[in-house]
């Protein structure tokens, strides 16, 4: 058994919002997303190591070079197999279990990924997420895997979705013993929380909760503030979640549903019938 490793994704080139790690936070200070990132997971009991595993596209370079001077240890590794880049940064590291982490999600929260790990070591699973069965808000993900799960994923995913990402052949191909773990205490409808960053929404919700509850609140703290102020998740609402599709019909039936959620009958019905045809 290796180092309980959180390995932080983290890049500049984001499709949707270009540099978001680096984008401020309100506090007494000017403080960054991956700064918080960074900060809120080294709180996590049992995390023996942090890493921030970047691409080597020059314009990561500054990523690196934050590191480096945060005394934050990092790896360098393919942009688009981002599977590979986690093997080969979890490799260097003697990271075993791997916690997955990304660096957009600056409401992280350190007891959760203590109470998980504990879990973790107690199931027996390969994997174990809030994801998959989502009873957290969007922004709070964390997974948890052993390196010989990571190892075999890398040696035998062919799909590019599966490559693009780290986890989705671990728990999508039935290979893998898989567990979810639940909120038990989870308040109605947080799960459709999002304080995840990929929008200038995204952003200005954010910035309206750090700006409300400061640098360090849980995770129950976070669900009572959009509680108490209702408006806060009406910033973002219109968002869609990126998803990870296994197959085309997956996807198409996906867009059928937000067709169909948005009102938009004609669309969903000639999608309906096309899908009726494959």
């Amino acid at each position: 058994m290796g180092k309980a490793t959180a390995i932080i994704q983290a890049r500049m080139g984001s499709t949707r919002l270009p540099g978001k790690i680096f984008m401020p936070l309100p506090m007494g200070g000017q403080t960054s997303v991956l700064q918080q990132v960074c900060r809120r997971v080294s709180t996590a009991a049992g995390v023996e190591q942090f890493i921030i595993a970047t691409t080597t596209n020059p314009k990561d370079d500054m990523v690196e070079k934050w590191a480096g001077a945060n005394n934050c240890l990092s790896h360098r590794g393919s942009e688009g197999d981002v599977l590979d880049r986690f093997y080969r940064t979890a490799e260097k590291y003697g990271a075993d279990p791997v916690i997955r982490i990304t660096a957009d999600c600056p409401c992280i929260d350190g007891e959760i990924i203590s109470e998980m790990l504990a879990a973790y070591r107690k199931s027996g699973a390969d994997y174990l997420s809030n994801t998959i069965e989502r009873t957290f808000p969007h922004g709070l993900d964390t997974e948890i895997f052993s390196f010989a799960a990571l190892k075999r994923a890398r040696e035998e995913a062919s799909l590019p979705s599966y490559r693009e990402h780290v986890t989705p052949y671990i728990y999508k191909s039935g290979l893998f013993n898989c567990r979810s773990y639940v909120n038990k205490e989870a308040t109605p409808g947080e799960e459709n929380i999002r304080v995840t960053l990929d929008t200038r929404e995204d952003y200005t919700l954010l910035s309206a909760v750090y700006d409300l509850l400061g640098e360090t609140f849980s995770h129950k703290e976070l669900v009572s503030l959009f509680k108490t102020h209702g408006w806060l998740g009406m910033i973002n609402e219109n968002i869609v979640q990126k998803k990870v599709y296994g197959s085309t019909e997956e996807e198409l039936a996906d867009a059928l549903n937000l067709l169909e959620n948005r009102g938009m009958t004609v669309a969903a019905a000639a999608l309906g019938q096309y899908l009726k045809t494959m």
